[in-house]
Order: C-alpha cells, then sequence, then structure tokens
C-alpha cells in the first residue's frame, strides 16, 4: 500500500471491521462459510471438507473474496484503482481479522494460521498462496536484516518438512521497502504487480508422510504484513476413516400383488474429508421387494478407498397382516359391526381365492356407506386396502 492509496485503504478497512463485526462465528460446522464468515473449525474453507482451521493467535479467522469486504488488503497500489483483495481471482482466501477487543483494527492481526485434518486423516502434501505480502510493513526492521514467511509441517512434534521465503532490506521505510532480492517491494509485494515466487505473490508448500499439521507464520514481527491473506490452499490426504453410512431403522410397505411392492427409501453417506457421497443399495431403492423381510445393505466409498457400510430391513406386508391391519380400522366404526365381520370371514378364507368376492363385497358395502356411516375418507381407505389385498391374492 502505498501513500496515494491511503485513504481508500482506510475506507475499505473499515467497512471491514464493521462487516465482520456481525459476521464472526457466524459459519457452521461441516457447511462451507460464505465471504466474511469465520473458518475456524472443520470443513468450513470451501472445497476443503477435510481441513481444521484454528484461530489465529485468539483471532477469528474468515473467509474473503475479491472486491467484497471484509478486506484482507487493498490491491493494486495505484490511484483510485485499489480494491478489495484485489487479483484474488475467482476463488476465495483466508484472514485473521483481528482483535475485536481493538475494534478489529490491522495491527491485531496476528496472522499465525494452524491447520489440521478430519479425524483419521493424515496429509502427504499441503500448498497456499500468501497475497500481498511486503508491500507494508509497519513494526520496524528485522534486527538481522531477514524478513520471512514460512510454512511448516509437523507429524506430531517432530517436523517433517517446511519452505520458506526470505529477503533482506536494510531500510526502515514502512512502505515501498526497497529489497536487495526482490526491488521495490510496493511493486513486487503488491498482489497485483508481483510475480509468482515475488513476496506479493508467493506460493509454499510441504510434502511429507504422515502429516497432523501444518503452520504458517511469518518469521518474526517485523515480517508481519497485516494486509496480507493466504489463498489457493490445498492437500492430499491420507484418509484410514470410513464413510458413515445412514439408511432408515426399517421400512415396511404394503405388497400391492402377488410379487410383493416396489420401494423407495433414503440412504446417504458423509465422509469427514470427502464430505457428502453416493451410496450404493442392494437392492436399489425403487426396486421390487417380495412379501416378507428381505435385508438391504448400502454402502460409499471415499477417495482413500475405504468402504464404510450399514443395513437395514424393509417389510412387505403381505394379504394377512394388510387384513389385520383393516380390521383394527375398521373396529367400531361403520354399520353394526358388520365391516369388521366381513373382514374375519375375509382372514379365515385367505390366502385362499376363495376370499374373492368377500373382499369385493367389501369394497361395495364401503362405497354404499361413504357420506352415510361412513366418511367418505373412511369409505375410500376401505375400498383401497380391499382392492388390493384382492390383488395381493391374485383375484
Amino acid at each position: 500500500m502505498n501513500p496515494v492509496g491511503r485513504a481508500l485503504h482506510r475506507a475499505v478497512f473499515a467497512a471491514a471491521a464493521m462487516a465482520v463485526a456481525g459476521a464472526v462465528g457466524a459459519g457452521t460446522a461441516g457447511a462451507a462459510a460464505g465471504v466474511g464468515e469465520s473458518v475456524v473449525g472443520l470443513g468450513l474453507v470451501p472445497g476443503l471438507p477435510g481441513l481444521n482451521v484454528a484461530k489465529s493467535g485468539g483471532n477469528d479467522v474468515v473467509l474473503v473474496a475479491q472486491g467484497l469486504a471484509p478486506a484482507a488488503y487493498g490491491a493494486p497500489n495505484t490511484v483510485g484503482g485499489s480494491i478489495a483483495n484485489g487479483c484474488l481471482g475467482s476463488g476465495s482466501g483466508i484472514l485473521d481479522i483481528g482483535d475485536p477487543a481493538q475494534g478489529y483494527v490491522t495491527s491485531s492481526r496476528v496472522h499465525h494460521y494452524v491447520f489440521t485434518f478430519a479425524p483419521g486423516a493424515t496429509a502427504t502434501a499441503f500448498s497456499l498462496t500468501l497475497l500481498d505480502w511486503a508491500d507494508y510493513l509497519p513494526f520496524g526492521a528485522s534486527p538481522d536484516h531477514v524478513y520471512g514467511a514460512e510454512l511448516t509441517a509437523y507429524a506430531g512434534d517432530s517436523v517433517v518438512s517446511s519452505d520458506e521465503l526470505t529477503f533482506t532490506s536494510s531500510s526502515t521505510r514502512v512502505q515501498n521497502r526497497p529489497s536487495n532480492e526482490f526491488g521495490n517491494l510496493g511493486v513486487s509485494g503488491d498482489a497485483c504487480t508481483a510475480t509468482v515466487g515475488q513476496p506479493g505473490r508467493a506460493p509454499l508448500s510441504v510434502k511429507g508422510s504422515g502429516i497432523t499439521r501444518v503452520e504458517f507464520s511469518f518469521r518474526n514481527k517485523a515480517s508481519v504484513d497485516p494486509n496480507s491473506a493466504l489463498a489457493d490452499l490445498s492437500y492430499a490426504l491420507t484418509d484410514m476413516t470410513p464413510p458413515v453410512v445412514s439408511v432408515p431403522s426399517s421400512v415396511s410397505a404394503d405388497a400391492t400383488g402377488p410379487a410383493g411392492a416396489v420401494v423407495s427409501f433414503d440412504a446417504s453417506a458423509t465422509d469427514d474429508v470427502d464430505g457428502s457421497l453416493p451410496t450404493t443399495c442392494v437392492p436399489a431403492s425403487g426396486s421390487a421387494f417380495a412379501i416378507g423381510d428381505t435385508p438391504v445393505m448400502c454402502q460409499a466409498t471415499d477417495t482413500a478407498g475405504n468402504t464404510g457400510s450399514a443395513g437395514f430391513t424393509v417389510h412387505v406386508r403381505g394379504a394377512a397382516e394388510q387384513a389385520q391391519s383393516l380390521l383394527q380400522f375398521v373396529t367400531g366404526i361403520g354399520p353394526g359391526a358388520s365391516l369388521a365381520a366381513k373382514i374375519r370371514s375375509i382372514q379365515a378364507a385367505l390366502p385362499s381365492r376363495s376370499a374373492c368376492g368377500q373382499l369385493a363385497a367389501l369394497a361395495s358395502e364401503a362405497r354404499a356407506q361413504s357420506g352415510k356411516k361412513l366418511t367418505a375418507a373412511q369409505a375410500a381407505r376401505i375400498e383401497i386396502d380391499a382392492n388390493r389385498i384382492a390383488a395381493v391374492i391374485g383375484c
């Protein structure tokens, strides 16, 4: 940020603080955050369901996007051209939003990010891009004149891999500080004018087996550019935990013919790393199920090859079971006990087709009593059930 852009930056960051004051912590665990919402927790960074983000030195971490508040930084450093999170691109980034007790002032941003992964998962690679670093260095000079940004991967407490970008400068200028390696940091530290590999657009990556934690930090306080962001977060995970498959406890349906019934059901699967996954069930939803009990097994496999499964039973009620249900329904309704008597007679004849005439008579009586001794709904239920039972025994 150069002096000509200073007033614009103040306006952008003030608007950002107001927007975030109502948005911090708004993210819901497991659902990707929107712009300005917290990404602290598991699965809140869009597209990274297996990434867990911790607070940055006690400050909330929120999602940012180009041209929108909250502003991590303003770029490019030109008169009238600086926009919030300029040149971030079509994706999103993350930002230590600062200390609410200090009104989210940019100087309270710590920019110490800690990333872990879904339970049971470790990483083999992790990368990100640091944007808009070093065009604004308000915390004085580094004692050894070396400034750095570091990405470190750990397996437990042991360092697995690290990556850093450093430069040297003997200047104490807050803006447009000259560096020995990258020249004027007002240009090479700006997200829009920097080339890849310069401080303003610095890719950092780590690789190794069994990575459980990755940390980003600046080398020292003097290296901190509070108006910077992290973008292009990516990982490769080794996942040992199978998906969780959710199925009904059981499903029941009435047979509609001698072969049983077509039965539909819902099954789903979620994975700590991959998020929602498709399920495969045998027999599949929408299949024809025979009368009686049929076990169903559903499975889902995540991208690491872990398979989770869950099962339940589909029960299809035959003619006798449907007749008993209908008997319970008609007890106490209709013209005296004639309906119940007809159904008991039908039960005695089942599963023989000799019950066909009695079922037809029951349906006829229900139609005749509709709006009289039976409500229209009661009559319709009896007629539908009688006809369905008749279809089951092949009338």
